[in-house]
């Protein structure tokens, strides 16, 4: 569902940012093009293991996340559009978590 009025933006960096923020926002900017997200998200997680994440910090972001969405879009953050930010976060951890701990 589309938010109205307060927008979310990446932070402007120097650099282009890798930063789990950017990560989604770039998901959900790509959830009509899944054939394309999907090998990207599969991607990025291999990467994650080798910089010693482990399933138990997704969840740790995803709450994070989803929190500060709820800080920053207040009122706009109603009990839908916090489900459909819940369900995104989730193919996001459940695809970069993919196959890469077994």
């Amino acid at each position: 569902r589309p938010v109205h009025g307060n927008q979310i933006q990446a932070p402007t960096r120097a650099t282009p940012s890798t930063g789990p923020g950017t990560q989604v926002a770039t998901a959900v900017g790509m959830l009509t093009k899944l054939d394309e997200l999907v090998p990207i998200l599969t991607s990025l997680g291999t990467k994650h293991v080798g910089y010693g994440v482990v399933p138990e910090h997704y969840a740790i972001v995803g709450e994070a996340l989803i929190a500060t969405l709820g800080d920053a879009l207040g009122d706009a953050f109603d009990a839908e559009t916090k489900a459909a930010w819940v369900a995104v976060y989730g193919i996001v951890q459940k695809t970069m978590i993919g196959d890469n701990y077994n």
